[in-house]
C-alpha cells in the first residue's frame, strides 16, 4: 500500500511539474508580503481597490517572462495581488509597472493617462478592449494582442496584457533611438519627442505629456 501511494505521489508531481504549474502555500506567501493579515484560511491584504483577498488556491498558476505568477482572473506581481478584470488605478498601476518597465514606469502610466484617461475615467478603449495607450493592431513585431477592434485598435485578454505589450513596444523604441544616437535616452522627455511625430503628432499630445512628466505625482 505504501508502495502505491508513494508511486500515486510521484505522477502527481510529474504531472503538475509538465503543467508548470507553481504554488506558493500561505507560510511562504506571507514571509515575502509584509502587508497582509489572515482571517482563516484566507489571506486579505490591506491595500486599494484593485488588490486582492487570496485564497490558497488563488497561489496557483504559470509564471510568465517576468517572473510574475498567472491565474485566470489574478496577476501577481512580486508580493503584490491585482485582479486582470479590473483596471488598477494609477498608483496601483506604477506599482505593478516597476519590475517590468524599471526606471520607465512612469512613462507608461503617464502614457496610459494621456490616452485612456486617469482614474475612473477609463475611454472606451481601455474599458472593451483593455487598450491602455492606444495602440493599434500589428504585423511586424511579436504582440500581446489576441484581435483587431474598431479603427484597427489592438484588443488584449487583460490590462496586463496592454501593459506587457507596450513594454515589448518601449523595447523596440530604445533600440531605435540607440541606433540614432549612440547612447541610450536620458528621460521621459528624450522618449517623448522621439515619439512625436508618429506615435502621436499633436503639439496637445506632447504638452499634456511633458505637463503630466513633471505634475502628476505617483
Amino acid at each position: 500500500m505504501k508502495k502505491v501511494l508513494a508511486i500515486a505521489s510521484l505522477l502527481a508531481l510529474v504531472v503538475l511539474s509538465s503543467a508548470k504549474l507553481n504554488t506558493v502555500n500561505i507560510s511562504q506567501y506571507m514571509k515575502i508580503s509584509k502587508r497582509v493579515e489572515t482571517i482563516g484560511d484566507t489571506i486579505v491584504r490591506s491595500s486599494t481597490d484593485s488588490m486582492l483577498s487570496i485564497v490558497p488556491d488563488t497561489l496557483l498558476g504559470t509564471i510568465d517572462e517576468y517572473g510574475n505568477r498567472r491565474t485566470n482572473d489574478s496577476i501577481f506581481i512580486g508580493s503584490l495581488g491585482f485582479s486582470l478584470t479590473k483596471i488598477p488605478k494609477a498608483r496601483e498601476l506604477y506599482q505593478g509597472a516597476q519590475p517590468i518597465f524599471g526606471k520607465w514606469a512612469k512613462l507608461f502610466v503617464i502614457m496610459k493617462i494621456e490616452e485612456s484617461g486617469a482614474d475612473g475615467q477609463n475611454s472606451y478603449y481601455a474599458r472593451k478592449y483593455n487598450n491602455l495607450c492606444g495602440m493599434r493592431c500589428v504585423k511586424v513585431r511579436q504582440t500581446t494582442s489576441h484581435k483587431c477592434g474598431k479603427y484597427n485598435y489592438a484588443m488584449y485578454p487583460s490590462w496586463y496584457d496592454a501593459m506587457v505589450d507596450w513594454k515589448i513596444y518601449l523595447d523596440i523604441i530604445h533600440r531605435k533611438f540607440r541606433k540614432k544616437y549612440s547612447r541610450d535616452a536620458k528621460d521621459e522627455f528624450e522618449v517623448v519627442d522621439f515619439l512625436y511625430g508618429y506615435y502621436n503628432s499633436f503639439p496637445k499630445w506632447k504638452r499634456d505629456l511633458y505637463w503630466l512628466l513633471r505634475n502628476y505625482k505617483l
